[in-house]
């Protein structure tokens, strides 16, 4: 389910390894060009409208731990912090998780494309 009003369209492509041919036209054949993109990717999802804050921390963080830990690490103040804050918080984390993975798997895409 989406729950931002700014999309990527291609970074669950990216992330699932079914978009190759984005990459090479976009000349990222570097995973270090393809990690910095993903990351500026990442780093504009927002997660807005408290609606949909709440029902995306309901589904994926319900106990508000994981974002909690999360905010602190970035020192955030408890009265600075919104239900739009920790899911996106929460939400980049996991985009950054799933980013992870996959570029631990880039290097042997790439080099049955060379």
């Amino acid at each position: 389910m989406k729950y931002t009003t700014t999309q990527l369209v291609d970074l669950d492509n990216l992330l699932a390894k079914h978009d190759f041919e984005f990459l090479k036209t976009e000349g990222l054949l570097d995973a270090g060009d393809v990690e910095g993109h993903i990351h500026g990717a990442i780093n504009e999802q927002k997660i807005i409208n408290k609606y949909h804050a709440m029902k995306y921390l309901s589904e994926n963080d319900p106990s508000l731990c994981e974002s909690l830990v999360l905010a602190e690490n970035v020192d955030f103040e408890l009265e600075d912090l919104s239900s739009e804050t920790l899911a996106t918080l929460h939400y980049q984390n996991e985009l950054q998780n799933r980013l992870h993975g996959f570029l631990q798997e880039y290097d042997e895409l790439i080099a049955t494309f060379k």
